[in-house]
């Protein structure tokens, strides 16, 4: 029985492209899709189809990573272009396991059994990042492929060698542990929070023309991020602090901080190796609600806006704590 099991990310974005792969580890989902759609048509009369083409080609990829810091390093909070030519780009790999689990490494360099998926060219953006009580912080995005014309959008490669098998094996690191920590909004403190959720809203339009089936650019149509924060703190939904009609928050008394934790440990790291994010928009509170014995849980929502000064989410992560 064939079985195959998801790796690290393999990495290159920015414009101009770094020399150097960065590979991204704490992998917890990742997906490909190939993008085609098929047009069929049904015809004089007939209600069979009997015509039948390829209208589109969009292959994209998802991933979600706890390994937050690394990625974000790369893509930042709007995203960042991939420009591989024939070479990634963005590579997602398949190992293929033998029957009892291990790796099958049984290929001689520079062949082998496993297989990997290249989006050499086009846009990676962060989609949401969320934290809950307990667990770990988790980060996911989205890459959109881009045809240059002369490669194709996604490339396959079979039958290759397991990264590291016969070297020095990649960088791949899954000890990064970030959980709930301060979070301020419109200058309130929030202490009870079960968990936060950072929509980083970003809305991406591929565009071909010519009868071309492949997308041949690609364009950021909007940004609206949204965070959300679910808690305990009830009675922050007054006149005085969080208004029904809502109330502005701004990048100087609105924030939200991820606490990293000491691998192996249930201790939280000293010095600047948290992460902040403040953002500017609308704060509302948009549901109170309790079930049986559970205590009241209150969602409260801030919708991004442009201030003209600052980036909509502003991130640093390198971030001490007070």
């Amino acid at each position: 029985m064939t079985r195959n099991t998801s790796y690290a990310i393999e990495l290159r974005a920015g414009d101009p492209l770094p020399t150097e792969s960065v590979w991204i580890g704490g992998i917890s989902q990742q997906s490909i899709r190939p993008g085609v759609q098929v047009n069929t048509e049904v015809t004089a009369g007939s209600e069979n189809a009997s015509y039948g083409e390829v209208g589109n080609v969009q292959p994209d990829a998802t991933f979600t990573t706890m390994d937050i810091k690394t990625l974000l390093n790369v893509i930042g909070t709007k995203g960042e272009c991939l420009i591989g030519g024939s070479d990634l780009g963005f590579k997602m790999w398949a190992i293929k396991r033998l029957p009892c689990g291990g790796i099958d490494l049984t290929g001689v360099s520079p062949a082998g059994k496993h297989t990997s998926w290249t989006i050499p060219n086009g846009l990676i953006i962060p989609q949401t990042l969320s934290v809950s009580h307990g667990s770990r912080a988790s980060l996911s995005a989205q890459v959109f492929s881009l045809w240059d014309e002369t490669n194709d959008s996604l490339i396959v490669t079979p039958d290759i060698e397991y990264p590291g098998a016969w070297g020095t094996p990649p960088a791949i690191t899954d000890v990064n542990g970030y959980h709930l920590g301060p979070v301020d909004i419109c200058g309130e403190t929030f202490t009870d929070k079960t968990s936060i959720s950072i929509g980083f809203g970003i809305s991406v339009q591929p565009q071909s023309a010519d009868g071309d089936i492949n997308a041949k650019s690609l364009f950021i149509a909007e940004r609206k991020p949204v965070v959300q924060i679910t808690c305990y703190d009830i009675e922050k939904f007054r006149a005085s602090k969080i208004p029904l009609v809502g109330k502005h928050a701004t990048h100087g008394d609105t924030s939200f901080v991820l606490r990293k934790k000491v691998h192996g440990s249930g201790a939280f790291e000293t010095g600047a190796n948290h992460a902040e994010f403040t953002i500017d928009g609308v704060a509302t509170i948009q549901e109170i609600s309790a079930s049986g014995h559970a205590p009241h849980a209150m969602q409260v929502t801030v919708n991004g806006l442009d201030d003209a000064t600052n980036d909509m989410i502003v991130m640093d992560l390198a971030h001490t704590l007070a």
